[in-house]
């Protein structure tokens, strides 16, 4: 029979998403006409993280069916050790521990991102130093709060205060390990199940349920009879996109529609073959043979950043290569305009589909690193693989579910292992079925694009691969379901959210006269709880013409107040304003009566955050973070005085403050690889500014450095070198180690840095520095007090204790490899030629109650984890990694 298309020239946009990306969407253009004073950076004060809804997403509808069973098909891909290439690294491999990695071996990278593949800290071998390493902590006494003299930090100084002392320097980074170099030979499944989906792949058959097809020559076609259909399908960003034809031969069209019908479900399964790679920086030689090398697992060039909260980032990864739109395909939103999807269209065709999902930061991050061949994948394997592979398998089948887990207890298969459902049920219990209900099969050429559509009975072309809707679809199931599951993991009950939840307000408004104030509160003030903010809408938090707090003494001090006094006991507060406060904008009072669920030092600390410690400034509003969607959406850029006193756009909650020098990670200079556009959204806007185009680009600037919005101009200068991006801070003690980087071992030592300016900020780094990096003048007293508030403050004791909604799976996690028993730095597997064996961490299941606290990173410097056993095998006769090499 001959191959029939099945694709029909179509595309499907979701207009409610367009209709309001001009709005919240990523690139933030206002017409001229609307006036400059409609741009403003959003006032946005600390406040409880439960008074910021999950950002909506937009687009979900006609492609979710039910919200709950998309929460349970992400848990399970989160944490499912069989999503990696070796069936042993999980999405939760660097991210089960409050959401980040507290592994202390073999997680160095030599600085990659730089260009270098030369390790500084390493195992000793050969006069050089190579990968395996397990860092060292130092001791406890030394330096404030310890551990000065070993590893960290990477950069040290002789004096702490001073950045100009350095006495060393290290460039590599602490990143994550991920799997072994390889390239990915093939997924073969066995045991021909057929599901619902239409899916069989087993050995390919007609009958009665092949769709119905009929073919429609084109008018004035001059093709022969019998020669193959061209397949058209729709690409690029909106209706006006230009058609791209696939294939060869007719320019006729043909139509299949399905033909239902009730389907035999059979067991099956899957194994992944991969091909070891010999990997010149992550291995050592074979001490057995000098031609050949012994692999160690790849580490990350950058440090893990936590998943817990994230669904609050407006785009995600350290250089923001996430974006805030999701395509369903890879990390980079709209910039991909292939329509790389299908899906099947009311009259029973296949057409492409264009995806455009917005605040899907969360989605579009979960999609890069499981085909990363550092990470989670082996080189050359495509998601319609992974579809396959995993659509076959059993759910989380190495690993225990607790039958109480919140989302996936009344699945778990406990005494056994695994679900007692099949990834493919929860796909369609999840997800539309236009997605993934279709009996015929996509052939997909070498870049994973259809080229064909088959019925039963018929074959793909050579060179091409046999998928099912189902499996062809996989990364649209794959980054949506882990997003609505990620979305879940959200810590909100820290001490400082409860703190905030309880405070009192009173609302001043002034005459425009008078200057001076008293004001009746309630009786029995808590010490150091009392802030004066005022609520200038075009202004942020920080900025306000009134920012002021009491110092636990009975004094106010701060920006706009001259004098200020108040009676704890009796509520009476006096207040001396600098300006007479104006009616137009009311001056917020908040404070709090009898017990509160923070110490005092807690509460200096607070009030050192927001003020003399200056932290406030990027960690702003509810989420802590100038990155997240509340602050970003309405302001995506912003213009700001550098440190080199010249004018600059910047991408709103992205900064450089001087960890590393800006030429050893370009951050946010970097491009997107699909089509080579700038990371930075300030870049990107100013060359669409230089193309030319009927809109204005309003820039808003920050009016204490006396700019105000105008215009962006082709001649902007961008600051984007070096740039990351503000990460949020809850749980920030459980997430060591700090910064891109990695390069801080304690919040003493986060503390210290910024205290002294940071560690770079040099002559060559000051035209891309954050002016507000600068020598703080903190004291003993105040760095305990700011530790104190960062530690123990923003912990939420559930993360801790792996409680509800923090609960999970059991997972076996790498932990770098054992030694030979002659001390060689690695001992082979004899399973798995030029690999050496792993280590492992067993982490336990937890229910919705929790469980015993995992280690911390330092815990685990300190007492390296006794290895687990192998963790079982997910294929039968298979050995521990699943499949062959």
């Amino acid at each position: 029979m001959k191959l029939s298309s099945g694709i029909r020239t179509t595309l499907r946009v979701f207009s409610a998403v367009l209709a309001i990306v001009a709005a919240l969407g990523y690139f933030s253009h206002v017409r001229a006409q609307s006036g400059v004073g409609a741009i403003r950076v959003p006032l946005r004060p600390l406040a409880p993280l439960s008074t910021v809804p999950v950002p909506p997403v937009f687009g979900l509808e006609g492609i979710v069916n039910d919200k709950t069973a998309a929460i349970e098909l992400g848990k399970a891909l989160f944490w499912d050790m069989q999503a990696g290439s070796d069936d042993i690294q999980a999405c939760a491999s660097c991210h089960f521990n409050a959401g980040a990695d507290s592994r202390a071996t073999n997680e160095v990278n030599p600085g990659q991102p730089g260009g270098d593949n030369s390790f500084q800290l390493g195992v000793s071998f050969n006069g050089a130093a190579g990968p395996n390493y397990h860092y060292n902590p130092g001791t406890a006494d030394a330096g404030f709060g310890g551990y000065h003299d070993g590893d960290f930090p990477f950069h040290k100084v002789a004096d702490v205060n001073n950045n100009t002392t350095e006495i060393s320097d290290v460039n590599d980074v602490s990143g994550s390990q991920g799997v072994f170099s390889t390239n990915n030979a093939q997924v073969t499944v066995t045991g021909g199940q057929v599901d619902n989906s239409g899916s069989n792949t087993g050995a390919g058959s007609g009958g009665a349920n092949a769709p119905k097809c009929q073919h429609e020559a084109n008018d004035g076609g001059d093709d022969e009879p019998g020669s193959e259909p061209k397949i058209s399908i729709r690409g690029g960003r909106g209706t006006a996109a230009p058609v791209r034809s696939i294939g060869g031969g007719s320019t006729g069209s043909t139509t299949c529609v399905a033909q239902p019908e009730a389907l035999q479900i059979t067991t099956r399964t899957s194994v992944e073959t991969d091909t070891s790679v010999p990997d010149p920086v992550f291995s050592y030689p074979d001490p057995d043979d000098a031609s050949k090398r012994i692999n160690t697992r790849r580490t990350t060039g950058r440090n893990t950043p936590s998943a817990v909260d994230a669904v609050f980032n407006f785009r995600n990864f350290w250089d923001g290569r996430a974006q805030n739109t999701c395509n369903g395909v890879d990390p980079f939103g709209n910039r991909n305009a292939g329509t790389h999807l299908l899906v099947q269209e009311p009259d029973g065709s296949l057409g492409g589909a264009l995806v455009n999902m917005e605040n899907s930061a969360l989605c579009s991050q979960s999609l890069g690193p499981i085909t990363s061949s550092t990470e989670m994948s082996a080189d050359g394997r495509n998601f319609h693989d992974i579809g396959r592979k995993l659509l076959a398998r059993k759910p989380l089948a190495r690993q225990m579910v607790d039958p109480t887990d919140s989302v996936l207890g009344a699945l778990s298969s406990s005494p056994d292992r695994g679900l007692k459902t099949s990834y493919s049920d929860l796909i369609q219990q999840a997800f539309q079925p236009e997605w993934w209900n279709d009996s015929r099969h996509i052939c997909a050429g070498p870049d994973g694009s259809a080229v064909a559509v088959i019925i039963q009975g018929q074959s793909c072309p050579a060179s091409t691969q046999e998928y099912s809707l189902m499996e062809f679809n996989f990364s649209l199931f794959w980054g949506v379901a882990i997003q609505m599951y990620e979305s879940t993991l959200i810590a909100d009950q820290t001490p400082l959210d409860q703190y905030l939840e309880q405070q009192q307000s009173y609302t001043l408004i002034g005459d425009n006269n008078k200057n001076t104030y008293t004001i009746q509160l309630q009786p029995g003030i808590t010490p150091n709880t009392i802030s004066i903010i005022g609520l200038n809408p075009t202004l942020d938090a920080s900025d306000q013409d009134f920012y002021s707090f009491d110092d636990g003494f009975g004094n106010v001090r701060g920006l706009g107040v001259d004098a200020g006094t108040v009676n704890y006991a009796t509520g009476t507060l006096t207040l001396t304003f600098s300006d007479p406060p104006v009616s137009q904008v009311p001056v917020r009072i908040n404070y709090s009566v009898g017990a509160v669920p923070m110490t005092p030092g807690q509460l200096r600390g607070l009030n050192l955050f927001q003020t003399k410690a200056g932290c406030v400034v990027c960690h702003g509003g509810p989420e802590l973070s100038n990155a997240a969607v509340g602050t970003v959406g309405p302001v995506p850029v912003e213009r700001m005085i550098m440190e080199d006193d010249s004018a600059r756009v910047y991408d709103t909650g992205f900064y450089h403050i001087g960890v590393r020098p800006a030429a050893e990670d370009a951050g946010l200079a970097g491009t997107d690889p699909d089509v080579g556009l700038p990371l930075s959204q300030a870049e990107y806007l100013r060359e669409k500014v230089c193309q030319g185009g009927f809109e204005t680009v309003i820039v808003p600037g920050r009016r204490g450095d006396g700019l105000s919005p105008a215009p962006m101009n082709c001649a902007d200068d961008i600051a984007r070198t070096g740039f990351f991006k503000t990460p949020q801070l809850r749980n920030v003690a459980l997430t060591a180690p700090y910064f891109h980087n990695g390069s801080e071992l304690t919040l003493e030592q986060v503390v210290e840095f910024y205290n002294r300016g940071g560690d770079f900020n040099t002559v060559p780094e000051v035209q891309y520095m954050d002016p507000d990096i600068e020598v703080l003048g903190l004291t003993l007293q105040d760095k305990q007090d700011l530790v104190d508030f960062l530690r123990n403050a923003l912990t939420d004791q559930r993360t801790v204790n792996q409680a509800a909604p923090f609960d999970h799976p059991e997972l076996f996690t790498p932990n770098g490899h054992p030694q030979s028993s002659n001390g060689y730095p690695v001992d082979k597997d004899p399973d798995h030629p030029g690999q050496a064996k792993n280590n492992f961490v067993e982490v336990p299941a937890t229910g919705t109650k929790g469980g015993k606290p995992l280690p911390t990173f330092l815990d685990n410097l300190l007492h390296p984890p006794a290895p687990s056993s192998p963790p079982p095998s997910a294929v039968p006769g298979g050995g521990a990694s699943g499949g062959g090499r």
